[in-house]
Parts: structure tokens; C-alpha cells; sequence
């Protein structure tokens, strides 16, 4: 009974204990948690990974869930890498922040900064230099630092995110120094490594890029492009690539002619920038060895004509030093070209025979130079084709021989033309002749001799259509109905002078007699149908169809010099014709299809007349008024 009273003795004062405890902890606070097993502090260790790189702040206690911030410092020299947790790297960013809401162990590692590697150090102009390094791990941006000595002071010239720098505005010729330093930031700690071995650059204008080239038989043609800040260039030669290189010329030009050379001889060229700082010429490194080796120069294919239906003319211009030339034919462009002849050295033509109407030839002439025994070739000119019979050009052909019978047009050149048809070959038994200005069209016939003087005639089928204006009008020319114009009704103005000449034909062979003929004074009309031959000599004519045709201007009240059509230009009615000299003449007719008697036809007139006009006629006036509205 002792033993348990005692017990219950000691139980009794435990509970007060407890009691008194959690009385006590009320008093102290409302918030106090006295949760059983949960920490009261938390422990944040954080260390760096070597003293000698960096040191770290922020570990120590704190109470749950406050916030921790640690920073890791870099010392001179080193770098921040990352943040490890039990061997894991949990942050790269030197500042880390969390909750505490356990116990955590963290290091920051931290290793020195590489120093960068310059690689090359290189002029980049007569007055630049481009140096460029390695990359170094860890590194934001790089410092660049200049001397003029390499153990003199180096000044920093650049911070750059990139692994080169290009610096202007240095001094030609002058040796320049350069160091590279890698530059790391961890928050606000910038660290650098150190400087990097130096690199000497001395800078000296850029090297010319020349090209060489053939410039006669005699003579090399040596360019280059333009280098900035040189002052002139230099050319060496020599007979070989490796051999001993000669001077030959100083120049400020952008090119250097090396004359007096033996044809076919190969030559060897090198040339250098120089830029003159002060007196002293500081020199470019020499360009790529070029070479040329002189040659005739190529000819140039002025034409190639048909000269008859079975034959063409190839017509080049003459090359200095060329001993022969050779003449090579082909029936396609691109196809196999085989040696036709070899001239003497004062040709620039040659016929071709043996060929065939209507097939296509092309063709391309080379010089050659006998130097010694050796011949030495240009370079084969630009290929030149004719299609036998497409066209013809100057000369004497007889009809159904040297030329097919037919239709042709002719067209003028240089403000000149002209064409002379007869029976024989001297040109005894005349048939017809014709200035060509600037085109017409001629009948041949089998057994004619015609002969073309500085024109180009084509046959119907391969003949271009008569030129007219930008707007489609007729301007001076002959033009054949059906084919350069349609049939109908046009209306002419007069050329510069106030005059027109109008005829009509119904072929080409030019023996017959026009069918219509006219020299107006003043606009006029003229009606064409299909087959007939319209030659005109006017400013303009324009299809009465057409909305941009002109009609009489009657605001004066009075028409003058020309040929006007009743019910266009001016109603129908009754009206007065005054004569203005004593030539005055006027003429109504019915149509616009001038017959040759009309073009002698007409009336005289002095003083005044009255006239009737109805819709549909025209009145031809020269040298007399039409009024309008006042009776004389």
C-alpha cells in the first residue's frame, strides 16, 4: 500500500508539471505551436568550393520559412560557375534565393577565368587591323588592349561580346600591339582573366586582286580594282610563275599596258598597293601571279547577208598583226563548226557558196598571227547567222540565178535607197528604176536584172510589216492594202512643210501608171482597197474609224488649203469660195480614190463662187477659202 501511494504520489506531481508548462506557454504567446518533434531552427550551410576562387554569404540559422538569400563572390581572376546540393547542380545564377524550410548543405563552385588565345592578328586595310581570339568558357565580353611597344603600356580600345574586333584610324605602316582579356560578371563582381600573349600587327594596304588579259598581238592588259588609301601601284613581270619578277611600272591608274611583247609568249605579273605616309611608301603584299599571253585581238562579225540564193557574204572587221583569217560554218548555234577558208590579211569579206535557199548558216572568223613558223590564233568571234534568201543587200542580181522571182520589200538605209531593174547585166535595156524612201515593194521576174543600192530587200513571205507610228498611223512609206493596212477610208495630215504627196497602185512592177495620184496642200483623204499599193508622205494618217481621227477645225468659220469631206468636217449646204491668189483653183468629186484624171482636173477660180455640197462628197481647195457662214 506504501509503494503504491507513492506511485501515484510522483504521477500526481508530473501532471502538475505538464500543467504548469502549457500555462506557461500560453501566457507567452497565443501563436506558440508546441507541436511535439517539429525543429525550432533551421540550419543553412553554405560554403565555396575553394577559398582562393570565392568566398559565399548568407548561410547561417533561420527560423522556418524564411527567406534565404546566398551570393557567391569571385575573386580576382575567377569566375562563378554554379551552385551544388548533395553533388547536383541546382543554379547557375551567383544569387540564390529560397525558403527555409529544412536543413541544406550548398556549395558554390567557383574556377579560375582561361585567359583567351589571339589567334591572328591581321591588316585589314592601310589604315585597320582585325585581331581574333579564342572563346573562353564563362565569359560575357572581352577587353581589347593596344601598345606600340610589346612591353610598352597597353590602353584598352574595346569591350566586345564577340571573338573579333576589326579597329580603324591606326597609321599606316606602324606596328601595333595587341592583348585580349575575358571579361565575367556574377551579379555585380565583374572579374577578368589574364591578359592573353600579345599579337603584333602592322598595317599596310589591302592586296591588289589583278587579272590579266591579252591586248593586242603585241601587248598584255593588266587590271586590278581600286584599294582603298593607296597612294599608286606597282607592276613586276617575269617569263615564268616562278621566276624573277622585274619591275616594269609605277601608275595611279587602275590598269598598266605591257607593250612590245612577242606574240603566243606567255608572261607572268604580279602588282602591289603602296600608300606613301609622309615620304616613306609602305607596300601592299604582292596579288596572286597572274599571266596573259598576247594574241590577236578577236574579230568582230559586223553581218552576214545572202549575196544569191545559193550563196552569203560575211563581212568582219580587220585585226592589227592578223597574217590570215579563217572562216568556219556551222548549221546550228552551238552545233560543230568546220573550217570553210583562210583569207589573206587585208580581207574583211568572203562569199560563201554552194548553198541552200531557205536553210539557216552560222558562222565565226578567227585572226592568226605567224610568229616564226607558229601560228598564234585569236579567240573565235561571236557566231553570226544569215538564212539564205531572207533578206538581200546591196549588189547586182539576176532574177531566177542569184535571186528567186517574186514580190519583195525594200527597205532604205541611212536616209538612202534606191533600185534600178533592166533586161541585162549593164543595164542597156532599161525597164524601171525608183528612189526607196524608206521603203517599197518590186516585182521581179525571171530573166530581170536588178541591182540594190543601200537597201535591204526581202521576200514577201519573210518581210517585215511597214513601220507606222507609236499609235498605229501611217507615217511616210508605201504600204500594201490587205497585208501592212486594211482596206478603207484614211484621213491624212500634212508633214511639217503644209504638203502631202498620195499615190495609188494596183501592183509593184513599176511600169504601169498609178491609179491615184495627189499633192495636197492641207489634211486629206484617201480610200484604198485590198491588192493596192498606198505610197503616202504625211505627218500622220489615221483610218477614219479610228476615234483619234482629225477632222477640219471650223471655228474660224473658214476653211483653207486641203481636201475636206462634206457631212464630216462640215455639214451639207450652200457655200462661198473666195479665191486667195491667182492659182486658185477647187475641185468636187464623189470619192477618195484620186484618179489620175482628177489630179489634172480642176477648176479655176477668181474672185467669188457659190458652191452645192452634199454629204459624202469632198472638195479639193487650193489657193481659195471656204466660208461657212457669210455669203460674199
Amino acid at each position: 500500500m506504501k509503494k503504491q501511494r507513492t506511485y501515484h504520489k510522483y504521477l500526481k506531481q508530473v501532471m502538475i508539471a505538464m500543467t504548469l508548462v502549457l500555462a506557461l506557454g500560453m501566457f507567452v504567446g497565443l501563436d506558440a505551436k508546441p507541436v511535439f518533434g517539429e525543429p525550432l531552427q533551421i540550419n543553412i550551410a553554405a560554403t565555396s568550393n575553394n577559398a582562393a576562387y570565392g568566398t559565399v554569404t548568407g548561410g547561417g540559422v533561420y527560423a522556418p520559412d524564411a527567406t534565404v538569400t546566398l551570393d557567391a563572390v569571385p575573386k580576382a581572376g575567377c569566375r562563378f560557375v554554379d551552385w551544388l546540393e548533395s553533388s547536383s547542380m541546382i543554379s547557375s545564377d551567383s544569387t540564390l534565393s529560397f525558403t527555409a524550410t529544412a536543413d541544406r548543405t550548398l556549395v558554390a563552385v567557383f574556377a579560375p577565368i582561361a585567359k583567351p588565345v589571339i589567334s591572328s592578328a591581321t591588316s585589314k586595310g592601310y589604315d585597320s587591323a582585325k585581331i581574333v581570339w579564342s572563346k573562353v568558357e564563362g565569359a560575357a565580353s572581352y577587353d581589347l588592349y593596344r601598345a606600340t611597344s610589346a612591353t610598352g603600356t597597353y590602353t584598352k580600345v574595346a569591350n566586345t561580346t564577340a571573338l573579333s574586333y576589326t579597329q580603324t584610324g591606326l597609321t599606316t605602316g606602324r606596328t601595333y600591339y595587341y592583348t585580349v582579356k575575358a571579361v565575367c560578371q556574377a551579379n555585380i563582381t565583374v572579374t577578368t582573366s589574364a591578359a592573353s600573349a600579345y599579337k603584333a600587327v602592322k598595317p599596310i594596304p589591302s592586296t591588289p586582286v589583278a587579272t590579266a588579259a591579252s591586248a593586242s598581238y603585241t601587248s598584255n592588259k593588266i587590271s586590278w580594282a581600286k584599294i582603298t588609301g593607296a597612294t599608286g601601284y606597282k607592276v613586276y613581270r617575269a617569263t615564268s610563275s616562278t621566276g624573277t619578277y622585274s619591275y616594269l611600272a609605277s601608275t595611279t591608274g587602275l590598269y598598266y599596258t605591257n607593250s612590245s611583247l612577242t606574240t603566243g609568249k606567255t608572261y607572268y605579273y604580279k602588282v602591289y598597293a603602296y600608300h606613301t605616309e609622309g615620304t616613306t611608301k609602305i607596300y601592299s603584299k604582292a596579288s596572286a601571279v597572274v599571266s596573259a599571253r598576247p594574241i590577236p585581238a578577236t574579230p568582230v562579225v559586223s553581218s552576214v547577208i545572202t549575196k544569191t540564193s545559193t550563196s552569203s557574204k560575211i563581212y568582219w572587221g580587220g585585226v592589227s598583226g592578223a597574217s590570215r583569217y579563217q572562216i568556219f560554218r556551222s548549221t546550228s548555234a552551238t552545233g560543230t563548226y568546220t573550217w570553210v577558208y583562210t583569207t589573206g590579211s587585208t580581207a574583211r569579206s568572203y562569199i560563201n557558196t554552194g548553198l541552200t535557199l531557205g536553210k539557216t548558216y552560222y558562222y565565226k572568223v578567227r585572226a592568226y598571227h605567224l610568229e616564226g613558223t607558229t601560228k598564234v590564233y585569236s579567240k573565235s568571234s561571236a557566231v553570226k547567222s544569215v538564212t539564205i534568201g531572207s533578206k538581200y543587200y546591196s549588189g547586182l542580181y539576176k532574177v531566177g540565178r542569184d535571186i528567186p522571182a517574186g514580190e519583195y520589200l525594200l527597205m532604205g538605209r541611212n536616209d538612202e535607197g534606191y533600185v534600178y531593174v533592166s533586161l541585162d547585166a549593164a543595164g542597156n535595156d532599161y525597164v524601171s528604176d525608183s528612189d526607196v524612201l524608206p521603203n517599197l515593194y518590186l516585182t521581179l521576174k525571171t530573166g530581170q536584172y536588178v541591182e540594190f543600192d543601200s537597201l535591204t530587200a526581202y521576200p514577201i513571205a519573210k518581210a517585215p510589216m511597214v513601220p507606222k507610228d507609236a499609235n498605229g498611223n501611217l507615217i511616210n512609206g508605201q504600204y500594201k492594202v490587205g497585208r501592212d493596212i486594211t482596206a478603207g477610208e484614211y484621213v491624212l495630215t500634212p508633214d511639217a512643210d503644209g504638203y502631202m504627196m498620195i499615190v495609188i497602185e494596183s501592183d509593184s512592177t513599176l511600169v504601169k501608171d498609178p491609179v491615184g495620184i495627189d499633192l495636197c496642200q492641207g489634211m486629206a483623204y484617201v480610200s484604198v482597197a485590198n491588192g493596192q499599193y498606198l505610197t503616202v508622205v504625211c505627218k500622220a494618217g489615221y483610218a477614219i474609224t479610228n476615234p483619234a481621227a482629225p477632222v477640219a477645225d471650223t471655228s474660224s468659220g473658214v476653211l483653207n488649203n486641203g481636201m475636206y469631206k462634206v457631212g464630216r468636217d462640215f455639214p451639207a449646204g450652200t457655200y462661198t469660195l473666195e479665191s486667195t491668189s491667182e492659182a486658185a483653183q477647187y475641185l468636187v468629186v464623189n470619192s477618195a480614190t484620186h484618179p489620175l484624171t482628177d489630179f489634172f482636173l480642176g477648176n479655176s477660180l477668181t474672185g467669188t463662187k457659190q458652191v452645192d455640197l452634199a454629204d459624202g462628197q469632198y472638195i479639193f481647195l487650193s489657193d481659195c477659202a471656204l466660208h461657212m457662214n457669210v455669203v460674199l
